[in-house]
């Protein structure tokens, strides 16, 4: 028996006893409906099955009135719902312990106990086009990706527990817990981000922005509040040219900034 063979099948045994670890395999706990899986460096799709593991890069796609439970690690779950797209891999960093659910449509949730990162060793995020969600503690985060005309929104929403939410060039959101929700729109260059306020009250900190005293430039976001974000690249130089436009929920302008930014 091959090495890679050994590793497999040492792997099953231990999930199959329901000893979930990080680990150079995935675990479909649970099908429901119809789903199936297409392998790093494969073009064919297969039928999923349940109560078997798989290599991390594989892209899952469910049906119409389907879902998929996949444990991470001790008692530690991805659930997929219906009509969802998503890549489950090892980040690229390689940092041990680091988990990316990558949504191109459909829903996401990350279900997590409470002593998830008790040691501070672990990560899960929910990566969209649109931005990143990374838990903080344990509780159930969920994420759904849909396209609206030419922009791909993702609506996170943090039900029990923290979630940081960010994209590294533009914003961050530091915590959306208490069931807050926002929705994060973009077009597919990236030159254009909308952030939406869809319910709570969290604060928005702006890239690359100070206030007069030095400390980050912050937005207080309430219910149907907008910041709407351009960014384009000059071509001499590189350097980022950013406008940023503050909307209440009435529509009305509340601040506009513009910036420039160098390239890395």
């Amino acid at each position: 028996m091959t090495g890679k063979r050994v590793l497999l099948a040492v792997a099953v045994a231990s999930l199959a006893g329901s000893v979930y670890a990080f680990d150079p395999l995935l675990f479909v706990k649970e099908v429901k409906g119809r789903a199936t899986i297409t392998l790093p460096k494969s073009d064919e799709a297969r039928t999923l099955t349940d109560h078997r593991a798989y290599l991390y890069g594989s892209r899952i796609e469910t049906g119409a009135a389907s879902e998929v439970r996949v444990a991470i690690s001790e008692r530690n779950f991805i659930v997929l719902g219906a009509d969802t797209v998503a890549i489950l891999k090892v980040a690229d960093d390689d940092t041990a312990n680091h988990r990316v659910v990558q949504v191109e449509r459909g829903t996401a949730t990350a279900q997590l106990e409470d002593d998830f990162d008790k040691k501070g060793t672990k990560r899960v995020t929910l990566q969209t086009l649109a931005g990143i969600g990374e838990p903080v503690s344990g509780g159930d985060y969920t994420v759904t990706v849909t396209q609206d005309e030419d922009l791909s929104v993702a609506e996170y929403v943090a039900s029990r527990g923290e979630m940081k939410l960010y994209d590294n060039a533009l914003f961050s959101i530091p915590a959306l817990r208490h069931d807050y929700r926002v929705a994060v729109a973009t077009s597919s260059d990236k030159g254009f981000v909308r952030v939406r306020d869809l319910k709570g009250r969290f604060l928005v900190d702006l890239a690359h922005l100070q206030n007069a005293d030095g400390t980050p430039k912050t937005v207080e976001m309430q219910p149907e509040m907008m910041l709407k974000m351009w960014r384009k690249q000059s071509d001499i130089g590189g350097v980022w040219a950013v406008t940023v436009l503050f909307v209440d929920a009435k529509g009305g302008l509340v601040e506009s900034l513009s910036y420039n930014v160098k390239p890395m």
